[in-house]
């Protein structure tokens, strides 16, 4: 991680400096441990930092201790970018509450499978940012979308029929 850290810090900051303008945007701002948002803060007039998670976002923000004027540049806005949470725990809800541990199963695999989102998600919500960003930056979203919610599934199932290893099977993991 530590040196994931220093690249990706170092290729924002790249990014960063090419910018015209004095607006920007994080998404999946997170913990803050890959993204340099001192220099992000210094460098930009407004920093949206986006993140599923706000308290997680906000208290990240605390620790990192940016001086009142630099914090005041900070907009933390919290947003799904996936656009799949609401209604994938709503279904997933709606096949944990099956009867067997059979029917659950299979329920929670054909979610797992078959889940599609009907319209793409917004990044954030529309009223975060009504002027036109400058600089725009993700970082590892793509790779943590899912952890959560397969995760939620896997401890649900777990706590619903305790000693089961059917979340243990290729083919629940492959989904």
């Amino acid at each position: 991680w530590r040196e994931h850290g220093v690249n990706n810090k170092q290729l924002l900051l790249q990014g960063a400096e090419r910018a015209h303008g004095s607006r920007a945007v994080v998404v999946g701002a997170g913990k803050l441990y890959d993204i340099p948002l001192r220099k992000l803060a210094e460098r930009f007039e407004q920093l949206l930092l986006v993140d599923v998670d706000a308290a997680a976002l906000a208290q990240s923000v605390e620790q990192v201790g940016l001086e009142p004027p630099l914090r005041a540049r900070l907009s933390l806005v919290q947003a799904d970018v996936t656009g799949i949470n609401d209604v994938f725990l709503e279904k997933a809800h709606a096949a944990l509450a099956l009867t067997g541990e059979a029917e659950v199963s299979a329920a929670l695999l054909r979610l797992l499978h078959d889940y599609r989102v009907d319209q793409p998600p917004r990044l954030f919500p529309a009223s975060a940012s009504a002027a036109p960003l400058d600089f725009a930056c993700s970082s590892m979203v793509l790779s943590q979308l899912a952890t959560p919610l397969t995760r939620y599934v896997e401890e649900r199932f777990l706590a619903r029929f305790p000693g089961s290893q059917r979340t243990q099977a290729h083919e629940f993991q492959v989904a």
